[in-house]
């Protein structure tokens, strides 16, 4: 199964496709935080990771923005979103 991770919903941009490997059967039920999550690059990985079946812990300084990733992720995979500023670490 190829996923299609086409970035900022773009139409003009081309699809990044990922295709499907064996390792996908390990890391189904996992978790994977994901910093910068609400972004651009992170609600594609985020995406990505969910459609393996992958638990997300979601990190961004932006509220609204990432409570929406979480709400949309969190009909397919368990979700914990938290906001913090990580630049001071």
């Amino acid at each position: 199964m190829d996923i299609d991770l086409t970035l900022m919903n773009d139409p003009t941009l081309p699809p990044v496709v990922m295709p499907a490997c064996p390792i996908e059967k390990k890391l189904k039920g996992q978790k994977a935080l994901v910093t910068g999550a609400a972004g651009d690059l992170g609600s594609a990985i985020s995406h990505g990771l969910a459609a393996r079946g992958i638990d997300l812990v979601l990190l961004d300084c932006a509220e609204a923005p990432l409570a929406a990733l979480g709400k949309e992720l969190g009909a397919r995979v368990k979700v914990a979103t938290y906001v913090t500023d990580q630049t001071d670490l």
